[in-house]
């Protein structure tokens, strides 16, 4: 048979492949891979856009249009907020029995204060009447305004740390420090300091309506009010008396402590004079306020005290 008898097959290349064959190389097929996995990283590294100025307002008026409490244009409205939202958790805070006891003891000894304030009252009545209180305070009254360290105008100055319009603001700033500071009993300490003494004094007025002095200057400073005990000494003594225990309970010195007493009393002594020269109380009166004053002042310190030590306890529990 000669060679052109054979059968013939078409030549097949080393690298073709049959029709129909789909399938790719195994080198394109990884390379294609990678460029799809090259794709993905860089569309997921991509920054996002940033939102357009109608999507920024878009958000703007719908959170503005949540149901929330609009802020006040009044920074005096906002800061009381503040501040009393601050004082009912610190007040929360400390144990509800520490409170009830220190409102115990302060109803306790506001009694016993106005019974004592009735008791000095009558007891001065009867010595103005059988013992001579009356010479000795007009004695005393008249050599404090002829040899006394102040004169008339300086003793109107002197006595206005004892006034109304300057006690009130004073226990009101204190108590937002302190409750600006987190310590709600020193801030409704301060102020029972100041408000309770007042129905102390009142208990002693209504026993006695006890005359003003008409000795200086024709009682042109003594106001048509009852004389005996004095308020302005009661006052004086509890609301500074309190922030000098304050001051002292604070201060690990000797000598601050004792420069605290003395300022202190100097302090009150000066508007308690200043109401004697002004000839606004005899000075029997001045002597009845101030134990009135330090009576007081010791039940506020006895109460303070206690709530205080209950306080420092839930705090080291807690902590």
């Amino acid at each position: 048979m000669y060679p052109r008898d054979l059968p013939l097959r078409p030549l097949r290349s080393q690298h073709s492949r049959p029709i129909g064959d789909t399938s790719m190389p195994k080198i394109a097929t990884e390379t294609a891979d990678i460029a799809d996995t090259d794709a993905s990283a860089t569309r997921a590294s991509a920054p996002s856009p940033s939102p357009s100025l109608a999507e920024v307002s878009s958000a703007s008026s719908t959170a503005s249009s949540s149901p929330m409490r609009p802020a006040s244009r009044w920074a005096v409205v906002t800061g009381a907020g503040e501040t009393w939202r601050r004082f009912r958790a610190d007040v929360r805070a400390i144990p509800g029995g520490a409170w009830r006891r220190w409102g115990a003891i302060l109803a306790i000894g506001l009694v016993a204060c106005g019974a004592a304030s009735v008791g000095i009252t009558i007891l001065g009545r009867s010595w103005v009447a059988n013992r001579g209180l009356q010479a000795w305070d007009e004695r005393w009254l008249l050599t404090i305004a002829d040899v006394g360290p102040m004169s008339f105008p300086d003793a109107i100055l002197a006595e206005s740390p004892g006034n109304l319009s300057y006690l009130i603001p004073l226990t009101l700033a204190v108590a937002v420090i302190a409750v600006r500071c987190h310590r709600p009993l020193v801030a409704v300490t301060i102020l029972v300091s100041y408000w309770g003494v007042r129905p102390v004094v009142l208990a002693g007025w209504m026993t006695w309506d006890r005359g003003r002095p008409k000795l200086i200057a024709d009682g042109l400073a003594a106001p048509g009010l009852h004389s005996f005990p004095s308020g302005h000494a009661a006052l004086a003594i509890a609301v500074y008396g309190f922030l000098a225990y304050l001051w002292i309970r604070q201060s690990r010195s000797l000598i601050e402590r004792t420069l605290a007493v003395l300022l202190t009393a100097a302090w009150v002594t000066m508007v308690s004079v200043a109401r004697v020269r002004l000839g606004s109380h005899w000075p029997s009166d001045i002597v009845s306020g101030a134990v009135i004053g330090v009576l007081w002042l010791a039940v506020v310190i006895v109460a303070f005290r206690y709530a205080e030590k209950r306080r420092v306890i839930a705090s080291v529990d807690r902590g």
